[in-house]
């Protein structure tokens, strides 16, 4: 008993509350602080997305990581998913459409979608005809493939009963820390759309979405 607990029941915060209170931003142990905090950074989130982030959330303070790390693997699918999608509604040349859409399509798992993805925007900051914003560099160059691997190896383990790998808490704590600069990323980067010039194989210009189509 002290000053702030005259009656029962009696409450004291540990070394680790006082530690996440430090932190600063809302952490995953308080999850509407958290989610709040997220729809404040990620506004325009896609309701899939932020239904799978709010389930990871819940699924921690649970005590079930993989479950939690399940959940935020599914998130983070359906980002790269509204990339696929984006980048594809942007092509305006039909012949270079058509083979996006056929590579896309050629095994059904993410991790082709993502590759083809990832192969195309590898050719915006490689061909060097636009002047690419920092941010962007920096999330095709490494945020975006870092995250997404990071989820996605998390995601494996914890669901594939063939794979016998932990999964631990602090782990998917981590993850859905880092999850919100990843997905504030994911939507700046969806804030530009890349064109194909049907002038070379790999021409690319960037304006915001909404412009008109080159």
């Amino acid at each position: 008993m002290d000053a702030s607990n005259v009656g029962w029941p009696f409450f004291k915060l540990t070394e680790h509350g006082r530690k996440v209170i430090q932190q600063g931003a809302p952490q995953p142990y308080d999850p509407d602080g958290f989610l709040t905090h997220f729809k404040r950074i990620v506004p325009q989130a896609d309701a899939t997305v932020y239904s799978y982030l709010e389930e990871a959330v819940a699924t921690f303070n649970h005590a079930c990581p993989r479950a939690s790390a399940v959940m935020l693997g599914c998130a983070s699918e359906k980002l790269i998913l509204l990339l696929c999608d984006a980048f594809e509604k942007s092509i305006s040349d039909a012949t270079k459409k058509t083979r996006y859409q056929k590579d896309a399509a050629a095994h059904w798992s993410i991790a082709n979608k993502y590759k083809v993805l990832s192969d195309r925007l590898d050719a915006v900051v490689a061909g060097k005809k636009v002047t690419v914003p920092q941010e962007i560099f920096e999330t095709i160059q490494a945020e975006l493939p870092a995250g997404y691997e990071l989820l996605r190896r998390t995601r494996n383990a914890a669901g594939h009963p063939e794979v016998p790998t932990a999964v631990e808490p602090d782990t998917v704590f981590m993850n859905l820390r880092m999850f919100i600069e990843y997905a504030r990323r994911v939507y700046a980067l969806l804030g530009f759309r890349v064109f194909v010039s049907a002038s070379c194989a790999f021409s690319f210009a960037y304006s915001p979405f909404g412009s008109k189509t080159i």
